[in-house]
């Protein structure tokens, strides 16, 4: 039976046409990649594996990633077995989306419900309580458990206080409201188990008659609204072009360098004239302090023969 995976986002309310209001739960819907496909030559049965949800290469293991290279699959992190009626084939790699599905149609979800832990026989199994008058030492306990002398022990399988919730529970024949592709989202009518963001597997209502007929119809079916899926394929290939670059980039040779001689400058060139015109400039003013220095004796020279007479 055709079958998808699925995340509970929670629950609202739609109205219809005649402004009738129809309390649904939200449940974002694939898409969901086939996986594996199983055949009674190979394993004895005919069964598909889908996927869902993507998985980071560093978080799945080597058997996982072996079995996805395997089947040239995306790693995906949610995985459901889905046994083929006669008739039905898929094919490896094949992407399952919520157009698929028809609206209006009957639906059987799966999934985990709450787990409320260990609770009385009160709440777990709707037991009534005892008198809660002055006196009575028997408000809400378990009550009389088997007889007296015989058989003398306790029957198997009474219902008493223990562990509640956390169980795989399916909701059947519940109704598909509306189906939004281009969300990927399901609007289901009604409660369904587990809290939000829990992994629900929807499918086909098996006590409904026309399930098989809308199931062989999603061969015809293309979808439109498929990039989710290849999330995985595009990432993993963004990473091998990296590392491809980088060890081109190592690969690379070095620059060649120049280890030639440079030319050497011609002899006739006087290489005072080689000189800018600024270093000219700073020298002239120092041949100039040297021709002041001489006549500067002078000037002194004939100050003392004055003073002499």
């Amino acid at each position: 039976m055709l079958t998808i995976i699925g995340k509970k986002v929670g629950m609202t309310q739609v109205f219809t046409e005649t402004g009738e209001m129809v309390p649904v739960t939200v449940v974002e819907a694939g898409p969901a990649i086939v996986t594996q496909v199983k055949t009674v030559e190979n394993d004895g049965y005919n069964a598909i594996q889908i996927g869902f949800e993507n998985l980071k290469e560093n978080r799945a293991n080597k058997p996982t990633k072996g079995h996805f290279d395997k089947w040239n699959t995306p790693l995906k992190k949610h995985l459901a077995e889905v046994r083929l009626d006669e008739g039905e084939s898929f094919e490896n790699g094949q992407i399952i989306t919520v157009e698929y599905f028809e609206e209006g149609s009957l639906l059987d979800v799966t999934g985990i419900s709450k787990g409320k832990g260990t609770q009385g026989n009160i709440k777990r199994h709707g037991h009534g309580r005892g008198p809660v008058s002055h006196g009575s030492k028997h408000k809400r306990l378990v009550g009389a458990l088997a007889a007296a002398a015989y058989p003398g022990r306790v029957f198997k399988g009474n219902k008493g206080p223990g562990r509640m919730g956390n169980d795989t529970i399916t909701v059947q024949n519940v109704e598909l409201i509306k189906v939004i592709p281009e969300r990927h989202v399901m609007l289901i009518k009604g409660a369904l188990p587990g809290k939000k963001g829990s992994i629900l597997t929807i499918s086909y209502a098996i006590k409904d008659e026309g399930s098989l007929e809308r199931s062989l119809k999603a061969k015809d079916i293309k979808p439109q609204f498929t990039e989710a899926a290849d999330d995985t394929k595009k990432k993993t290939k963004k990473k091998s072009v990296d590392k491809a670059d980088k060890k081109e980039k190592i690969e690379e040779p070095e620059a060649e360098v120049n280890t030639e001689p440079e030319a050497e400058a011609p002899e006739d060139i006087n290489p005072a004239e080689e000189q800018p015109a600024e270093d000219q400039k700073e020298e002239q003013p120092a041949e100039e302090q040297k021709e002041e220095k001489p006549e500067k004796e002078e000037t002194k020279a004939e100050d003392t023969a004055e003073n002499k007479e």
